[in-house]
């Protein structure tokens, strides 16, 4: 996270293992309430993260129980206040859609 002169402050999302850390953010976008979804594809299985903006705690996963995410690539929030993301999947060449709210 910066401020808005550029300054790094802090950063979040990091998922570590013995081995080191797991997988790779792939697609990101934020919501008018600060809200953080990210996408995030590992060897095994890909799947949304839903994080708090201010303290980088871990609001949520969305995680695509029946058809699975293959390799996510982009994330968009619908503007209106349903609460609705959009995910690219090129790994199955679709536009998935989900409720985060």
């Amino acid at each position: 996270v910066f401020n808005s002169s550029g300054e790094f402050l802090r950063e979040f999302g990091g998922m570590k293992t013995k081995e080191g850390s797991r997988g790779r953010f792939c697609g990101l976008s934020i919501d008018s309430s600060g809200l953080l979804l990210a996408a995030r594809a590992e060897k095994s299985r890909s799947y949304i993260q839903v994080f708090n903006k201010d303290d980088g705690s871990v609001h949520s996963v969305i995680d695509s129980h029946g058809e699975k995410l293959r390799r996510p690539t982009g994330v968009a929030i619908s503007r209106n206040s349903h609460g609705f993301v959009f995910v690219v999947d090129i790994g199955t060449e679709c536009v998935r859609k989900y409720r985060y709210k």
